[in-house]
């Protein structure tokens, strides 16, 4: 069962999170008028979806898990062309491939975990190779986020498995 808060939480930290990081890559990164202009709309109507599904999800149950798929699919889409265009002018672009994966621990299986966060560590992957790394502590570094990738979606549905993710005593 879907809950509704963790569609609330998810979208008040990760929405803003990528906003920022888009905004930053845009203005600070200096890429070409073009890509500023599609990022801003992307993140624009991301934005916009997120929200949308949230507050459909939670005033509508019976189609909440059609609407959480539905954004989980299309954030994954967005985020694939925003790191694309971005990338080589704002490193910490690789960030956005890790909001999916994590949302998908929090809101599904594990094996639907396991197939999402593997096509986001393919998904980066293939953008470091088309764009290509140079040296070995490039590939590296490149490996390093691709793990960081595979592993914390993992980290996060084995805390909300265990129940650990809400073990904070409440104070009377």
């Amino acid at each position: 069962m879907l809950r509704p808060k963790s569609v609330k939480t998810i979208n008040n930290y990760f929405t803003p999170f990528a906003i920022v990081l888009v905004c930053s890559a845009a203005f600070l990164g200096a890429p070409s008028k073009r890509r500023v202009v599609l990022s801003i709309i992307l993140i624009i109507l991301s934005a916009i979806l997120n929200f949308t599904t949230e507050y459909f999800a939670l005033k509508k149950q019976e189609i909440s898990r059609l609407l959480i798929n539905i954004r989980l699919i299309t954030n994954f889409f967005v985020n694939i062309a925003l790191v694309y265009m971005l990338i080589n002018f704002w490193g910490p672009m690789w960030l956005l491939f890790v909001l999916t994966p994590v949302a998908t621990a929090v809101y599904e299986n594990r094996q639907k975990t396991v197939i999402v966060t593997a096509l986001s560590c393919l998904a980066l992957a293939a953008i470091y190779f088309h764009n290509g790394l140079y040296g070995a502590g490039y590939w590296l570094q490149g490996a390093d986020h691709v793990l960081f990738v595979a592993l914390l979606p993992f980290f996060i549905k084995s805390l909300a498995e265990e129940g650990e993710l809400c073990d904070v005593e409440k104070k009377a």
